[in-house]
């Protein structure tokens, strides 16, 4: 029962529920819509918050007027409380002390309402009341009204003439005028002996009732006094018995009530390691599963309240916890909660619920492992490329994972409870065909468990679809023929490279000879033979440089070059490419258009779109090759030039969509076999990328195809002269050391270098050089080395130099390509090279900047 003042007792209510009852007004009308049934508000001994006991009142004064309600106060005189007040009062107090014990501050009606009151006496037959709610707490007209019919009776109930009361209700607060009627002295004298004497006989009547029922108590008490000992024996071995049943029990049983903790009944050291005294539930379990269990034990206990039905057959519900071990780790239990009832107690608050919990940490391991397993295999399943199929009676396919629809061509779940001869016909061999939804045959290979696997389970069948296996041996074999060719181009161009190379040494000799022949000849007429000798020999030096292009061991090397020019010189490799069913139309662009490029593989790009246009054209056609310049913006700085657009036109074949957005891929061709590698025109898109250009195809089938080229152009003021070209060297008298393997080469460089003036020193291998140089290291001003030497390397003999003369001056000279390794470990030591085959002046040349660039760091250290 609630303790504070808004808590009103139901015993208030009975004044209204009997005037209900003589009117014949059905309670229910009254008690509609209010949160508590009826029998709770029947019953004295419950309590109902102020709101509600202010609804029911206002409820009420819907079905009675001002009269009724003023009747229904004077009627709560009849309730025993009140008539305790009224004898009392006719005894030992004046009407106006009768008043101030019932209305005044601190009386009856303040501490049985949340009400102030306040009363004043204006005379002998004159009374002022106020009541105002407390807290700012909401009233009603129709209380304030009952309470006025309850002030009239108040002097009939001490034997007096009713009083005449009048209200009056300012804001939330009642005003009572109170107005008694005043008897003469020898009556009033009467009146109050009379009520004097039938107030004393009913105190004496109410207090003889009382000692009554104390002699009866004592002797109930002295009875049950004499049976304690004996029944706190038996209760004691009961007890035992069953603390001692529930210590062996492998279960934790606790009872539990609306709003209470848990209390233990049975010994939880054993699974948990508290003892009952140092552990709560509210210590062991989470919160939220604390509310969860409060939850349950409230709907447990509601149905099985008095009135509830319960059925014989009550399955306790069960919930699982996560309880804490106190060696900290965690323990599941699952709880199940029966309803039971206290002891010597009838009334619903004995009922309370008994929790039986049962550790299944172990079990639920058990489970959760299986579940993962379950999982797992799920997974497996889902994931796996191959169909799986499980079968249950009579070869009915009753599981199905998604491979198996996609293989088939069916819908999920098409394929359950179909029997599986209708996928797979044939007789089950290692490799066979199966049926898909479309009637088409695809080739399979199937494996089956055994006969019986379970209950429900017949069989499993593993089924894979060989059809893409059969694809990638396919395509595996075209990747190995495309390997193959590769790897043939790569030793054609590792050949083509050693063969440069040779060339190379050979062209140092005829260009150098020849160089000096022609400075020394006064012959007007020889002087022109050996030019025509001089021009041969360049020519096969550009002959040398695109072999090693072709064979991608030459790196990029960047020039500023008219691009109409180097379309014009491939046209003599390009009409020896063609047939003579192949017409070559060449429109070349009237004005020059400058390229920094490496104008070599422009010619293997135009020359790769070539052989493509004549393989596409196998009957004959018209190839057509333009070259045009598209101007720039003149307010860029970065593309003033414009753009050189190259674009090559066949009226071949032509190919589909597909082929021309493929056409650019690595080792992708549409050539039969055996007459192309799928590299030339991924070469010519990587070519134009390095080149910062972009490439486009337009191709229809049967009408011919269309590539075109674009590179950024260069202006005309940019465009300077090659290095090399013809200089006036002047005479010099340093000392160089010449180490070359080739007699004729270091017989050359001697020649050239003696006639420019200089002092000549010769050795052939690296070990001898490094010991010449270090015995006369004050006199030699430089060291022309060839990379590759023998018994000692170029490279390796200039660092052995190095360690002990840091500033030696070094340059060497190679026949190697720049990619290559050899060439590469000069590059990385940072010192001068000069490429085979070289000529007079740029051999002079490189050796004169070389002494004086020393000469000017001698100057600057000195």
């Amino acid at each position: 029962m609630t303790d504070t003042i808004e808590a009103i007792s139901c015993a208030h209510l009975d004044w209204i529920f009997d005037l209900c009852r003589s009117r014949s007004i059905h309670l229910q009308r009254i008690t509609s819509g209010c949160p508590y049934p009826l029998e709770h508000l029947t019953d004295q001994t419950q309590t109902i918050p102020w709101d509600t006991f202010l609804d029911l009142v206002s409820q009420t004064g819907k079905f009675f007027d001002e009269d009724d309600l003023r009747e229904i106060g004077r009627h709560s005189w009849n309730s025993p409380l009140l008539q305790v007040h009224a004898s009392i009062g006719r005894i030992m107090f004046t009407p106006f002390d009768q008043f101030l014990s019932l209305y005044g501050a601190g009386g009856y009606c303040a501490r049985h309402f949340p009400i102030e009151t306040t009363a004043r006496q204006l005379s002998e037959t004159q009374i002022d009341i106020w009541l105002e709610p407390k807290h700012g707490l909401a009233t009603s007209k129709a209380f304030y009204t009952i309470l006025a019919g309850q002030l009239e009776d108040l002097t009939t109930a001490i034997g007096l003439p009713r009083s005449m009361v009048t209200i009056k209700f300012p804001g939330k607060s009642a005003h009572y005028s109170v107005t008694m009627y005043k008897t003469s002295l020898p009556v009033s004298a009467f009146r109050r002996l009379g009520r004097w004497l039938t107030a004393s006989k009913m105190v004496t009547r109410e207090f003889a009732g009382i000692q009554e029922r104390l002699e009866n108590l004592t002797r109930d008490y002295q009875r049950s006094f004499s049976n304690k000992e004996s029944t706190l024996k038996r209760l004691t071995q009961k007890l035992r018995f069953y603390e001692l049943a529930g210590d062996q029990l492998p279960n934790i049983v606790w009872t539990m009530t609306p709003g209470e903790d848990a209390r233990f009944i049975s010994s939880i050291t054993r699974q948990l390691g508290y003892q009952e005294n140092e552990v709560t539930l509210k210590n062991i379990v989470s919160p939220l599963q604390v509310t969860a269990l409060a939850e349950l034990v409230d709907s447990v206990l509601q149905s099985c309240r008095p009135g509830a039905e319960v059925l014989e057959t009550f399955r306790a519900p069960s919930m699982e916890l996560e309880a804490k071990h106190k060696l900290g780790h965690n323990t599941r239990l699952v709880v199940q909660v029966i309803p039971g009832h206290q002891a010597g107690s009838s009334s619903e608050e004995g009922h309370l619920a008994i929790c039986i919990a049962t550790d299944i940490t172990d079990r639920q391991k058990l489970v959760d492992a299986l579940d993962w397993q379950t999982e797992n295999l799920r997974a497996i399943s889902d994931l796996s490329l191959d169909a799986i199929f499980t079968l249950g009676q009579d070869e009915q396919i009753i599981a199905a994972n998604p491979a198996a629809y996609t293989i088939f061509g069916y819908q999920s779940p098409e394929l359950i409870g179909m029997c599986i001869t209708d996928l797979l016909p044939q007789s089950l061999a290692d490799s066979h065909y199966g049926i898909r939804r479309d009637h088409s045959a695809l080739p399979l290979q199937v494996i089956t468990s055994p006969e019986i696997l379970g209950k429900s389970i017949n069989r499993i069948y593993v089924v894979r679809d060989m059809t893409s296996s059969a694809l990638f041996q396919k395509e595996k074999q075209s990747l190995n023929r495309q390997i193959q060719s590769v790897q043939k181009t790569d030793s054609i161009g590792q050949l083509a490279s050693g063969i440069a190379h040779d060339f190379n040494n050979l062209l140092v000799a005829i260009l150098g000879l020849t160089d000096l022949a022609l400075k020394s000849s006064t012959n007007e007429e020889l002087s022109d033979r050996l030019g025509a000798i001089r021009k041969t020999g360049e020519l096969g030096k550009d002959m040398t440089q695109g072999l090693l292009n072709f064979s991608r061991h030459q790196e990029t090397s960047f020039k500023i070059k008219d691009a109409n020019e180097t379309v014009k010189g491939s046209m003599a490799v390009i009409s020896r490419l063609l047939p003579d069913s192949i017409k070559v139309d060449v429109l070349i662009h009237e004005k020059p258009v400058y390229l920094l490029a490496d104008h070599t593989q422009i010619e293997q790009v135009l020359i790769n779109l070539v052989i493509n246009a004549r393989d596409a054209m196998p009957n004959g056609g018209t190839l057509q090759i333009s070259t045009n310049n598209i101007p720039g913006d003149k307010e860029s700085q970065t593309n003033a030039a414009g753009q050189f657009l190259l674009e090559v036109r066949d009226t071949g074949t032509g190919m589909d969509q597909q082929t021309e957005q493929r056409i650019f891929e690595p080792l992708y061709t549409s050539k039969p076999e055996g007459r192309g590698t799928g590299l030339g025109l991924s070469v010519v898109a990587n070519i134009i990328e390095q080149h910062q250009g972009t490439i486009s195809v337009n191709s229809v089938l049967g009408v011919g195809t269309t590539f075109q080229l674009s590179l950024p152009a260069i202006s005309p003021k940019r465009k300077t002269l090659a290095a090399g070209s013809s200089a006036n060297v002047p005479e010099c008298s340093e000392t160089i050391l010449i180490v070359e393997n080739s007699p004729k080469d270091r017989n050359l460089a001697r020649l050239i270098l003696a006639g420019a003036g200089y002092k000549v020193l010769e050795e052939s291998d690296g070990a001898t050089a490094v010991a010449t140089y270090l015995d006369n290291a004050e006199s030699i001003d430089l060291v022309l080395m060839d990379v590759v030497l023998p018994e000692m390397g170029g490279v390796e003999a200039a660092g052995k130099i190095s360690n002990q003369y840091p500033d030696v001056n070094i340059i060497f000279t190679s026949g190697y390509p720049e990619s290559s390794q050899h060439t590469k470990s000069v590059i990385e030591t940072g010192r001068p090279m000069i490429q085979k085959p070289f000529g007079v002046d740029v051999l002079r040349s490189k050796v004169r900047t070389a002494l004086g660039n020393k000469s000017d760091k001698d100057s600057e250290t000195g």
